[in-house]
């Protein structure tokens, strides 16, 4: 289980420029990005310099806060008490956003071939009532591949402006595709406007397996091809995208340690150091 929580500045009102891929006002993941799908800006230097110098005229912004979280729950259905502290965020108020990720949420054959999910419901009643009581929150939107669950939720009182007609959802298989809807590996992705600024977060769950590597970068090109039906937008189309969720990526070495060790070792900030060099993934 994985949380993070982290604030970003919003565009509000803005008629000017996206300069969120820049990284001057936040950050775009890149994960083997396919060259030719990134947006390209200006190339003209001196037209780009008198845009950033323009931007405080035309743009206004307004920092909100949102609360990431990824669990591979392996098809267990918990109660509240099970998860007493997982939405919580010491030291800190209530964010704007939840955004949940679960992978493997339902592993039962009705789930796989009819994509129902029995549990789906259950674990929107534990998330709720899981939530901080200090604030009230709504559910923005869902979207479900099989057992691979994305929710996010939104404080009632939150500051910053959802375009509810600008929601957008794709779901995309990988693995063994059924009806070109259902898969037993993909991702699915919720597009949302928040004040001028879109936003894109992409729940996926990655081929398993030491020696599958190449399936799992397959995996995320295909799920990087997303292009949502209702706006045309395509991934990389968003200011900012976070992507989350079980990749399944492992450690490349000849180690006899056993998976204990290594999580023991994830306690030593040297030794984590070091493994990182062993890391299948490249940023």
């Amino acid at each position: 289980m994985i949380a993070s929580k982290a604030a970003l500045r919003i565009r509000k009102l803005s008629t000017i420029y996206r300069q969120f891929i820049h990284g001057k006002y936040g950050w775009r993941m890149t994960f083997y990005t396919a060259g030719n799908i990134i947006p390209a800006l200006s190339r003209r230097d001196d037209v780009e310099e008198v845009m950033r110098d323009w931007e405080s005229r035309y743009s206004t912004y307004i920092t909100t806060s949102i609360f990431i979280t990824t669990f591979n729950v392996n098809g267990r259905m918990p109660t509240r008490e099970d998860l007493p502290n997982w939405l919580t965020c010491e030291g800190a108020s209530a964010p704007d956003f939840y955004v949940i990720g679960l992978q493997e949420m339902d592993l039962s054959p009705q789930a796989f071939l009819m994509n129902t999910s029995a549990r789906h419901s259950g674990w929107q009643i534990v998330i709720q009532k899981s939530l901080p009581t200090s604030a009230g929150y709504i559910l923005v939107q869902e979207a479900r591949l099989v057992g691979i669950l994305l929710m996010i939720y939104r404080r009632i009182d939150c500051k910053v402006r959802v375009e509810n007609t600008a929601i957008d959802v794709e779901i995309v298989p990988t693995g063994f595709p059924l009806l070109g809807r259902m898969g037993n590996k993909g991702g699915v992705a919720i597009s949302l406007q928040i004040n001028d600024s879109y936003l894109c977060f992409v729940n996926s769950h990655f081929a398993a397996g030491q020696e599958e590597l190449e399936k799992r970068n397959q995996d995320y090109r295909e799920i990087s091809q997303v292009r949502f039906p209702k706006s045309n937008k395509s991934l990389f189309d968003h200011d900012v995208i976070f992507w989350f969720g079980d990749m399944n990526f492992r450690l490349e070495t000849n180690s006899d340690l056993s998976n204990d060790d290594f999580r023991r070792l994830c306690y030593d900030e040297n030794a984590f150091r070091d493994m990182i060099v062993f890391d299948q993934v490249s940023f």
